[in-house]
């Protein structure tokens, strides 16, 4: 009797984002888009449960990081947890914002807060530059007013700073608890990006070359035509291995002629 062959199914690779630096490019962008809508609603008055996001990756591999309110979430559970040797608060200093400066050619606004570490000491500045003008990644390069860009860049210049003093390890801690509770999780995808079908250029010489070979293809019965073109072709503008080609080219048209005669 044989036996059943049994196939384990791979389980996707799970990745924890605990360093802005090391984040997937695609997923900070997108975490960075869904900020937005959480800021947005806030603004609004209106209330969301999402603490951390899951993306998948090009690789199949699930990536999770906190969100805006994850990381406020985060900083409260670990103040509150005296074992922690951690209590983060944002600075009594006022934020310094700068509100018209250009990056990269784009005009927005710039916010700077600054969050201590009471218990373990230390602290880290938090800056976010958000434009006036936002893409909407829909694929063909469109932007849109960005009417929430001053309270976009506080948050986010906020939750930089106290993602800054949060230790690797109680990030992970934290989400692994979130990713429990389903209502906590919040899927999202990569951004559509413009695509563009891009032609090789065709360099001059090499106009003059095909221009060259379909005239050939022209004259290839007319022996006195194809023996003048043959007389100029040292003075084109092209290369060796082309000049060769034309060359071989009239020197089989010139054969066939000549089998005729």
């Amino acid at each position: 009797m044989s036996k059943k062959k049994t196939t384990k199914k791979k389980s996707k690779k799970l990745i924890r984002v605990t360093s802005p630096v090391k984040k997937d490019e695609a997923f900070f962008v997108a975490s960075e888009l869904a900020d937005d809508k959480l800021v947005e609603k806030e603004v609004l008055g209106q209330t969301t449960k999402t603490m951390v996001y899951e993306y998948e990756n090009e690789n199949k591999e699930i990536v999770h990081g906190l969100s805006y309110q994850g990381v406020r979430e985060a900083v409260r559970i670990i103040n509150r947890r005296r074992d922690s040797g951690h209590r983060i608060q944002i600075s009594d200093k006022p934020p310094i914002i700068e509100r018209d400066i250009m990056m990269q050619g784009v005009q927005g606004v710039e916010v700077q807060i600054y969050a201590t570490d009471i218990e373990s000491g230390g602290g880290s500045w938090g800056l976010k530059f958000e434009p006036w003008q936002k893409q909407i990644f829909d694929g063909k390069g469109n932007t849109t007013t960005n009417r929430f860009a001053l309270e976009q860049a506080l948050s986010k210049a906020q939750r930089n700073a106290m993602f800054n003093l949060l230790p690797a390890d109680l990030i992970e801690q934290m989400i692994a608890k979130f990713v429990k509770e389903k209502e906590s999780v919040q899927k999202i995808e990569a951004p559509k990006t413009i695509t563009h079908e891009t032609k090789p250029k065709t360099s001059p010489n090499e106009k003059m070359y095909r221009s060259t070979l379909d005239r050939v293809g022209k004259i290839s019965k007319d022996k006195k035509a194809l023996e003048n073109a043959l007389t100029k072709i040292d003075n084109m503008p092209i290369s060796g291995k082309q000049r060769g080609q034309i060359r071989r080219k009239i020197s089989t048209y010139l054969k066939k002629i000549n089998k005729k005669l």
